[in-house]
Parts: C-alpha cells; sequence; structure tokens
C-alpha cells in the first residue's frame, strides 16, 4: 500500500502504528524530549512536515514543503534545538 508511520518498543516486542492515511508518511525523526516525531507527508496533494505525539493522536502540520518533492525518499529532517 502506501508509507505509514509506526512505534515500537526498545526490544522490538510492541508495534504501535501510528498514521493511517492514504497518503504517504515517512522520514520519522523522534524529538529531543522524546515527546513527539516529526515526519514528512505528502496528505493533501502537498508536501508537509507534521508532528504526531510519540503515544499516538491527531497528527498536526507545522511547515508546508509545496506540492513538488522529487525522490522523497532520499531527503531527511531533523530537530533543532
Amino acid at each position: 500500500g502506501n508509507w505509514e508511520i509506526y512505534r515500537t518498543d526498545a526490544d522490538g516486542n510492541v508495534v504501535t502504528r501510528l498514521t493511517n492515511n492514504p497518503a504517504n508518511d515517512g522520514l520519522p525523526v523522534v524529538s529531543p524530549d522524546g515527546r513527539q516525531i516529526a515526519f514528512v507527508s505528502n496528505r493533501g496533494g502537498e508536501w508537509s512536515i507534521w508532528v504526531i505525539p510519540i503515544v499516538g493522536g491527531s497528527p498536526e502540520r507545522l511547515l508546508r514543503l509545496g506540492a513538488d518533492l522529487p525522490n522523497w525518499l532520499e531527503q531527511s529532517i531533523d530537530w533543532t534545538r
């Protein structure tokens, strides 16, 4: 199907699906405080950076990147302090 965001515990025994959307969700990065995950998605036909609580919940758009992001899997994002 499509790319989604998952979380796992340290030993890999518990896997939790955090996103469930027909768009591609990928390139996840955990916040420095461990409370959120930022990711890139083309929800609504426009690439953006989204954030979701690490325990799950509703994603929130942080930054619009634009309609075209060629080779999106070759990109990366990172948290700044």
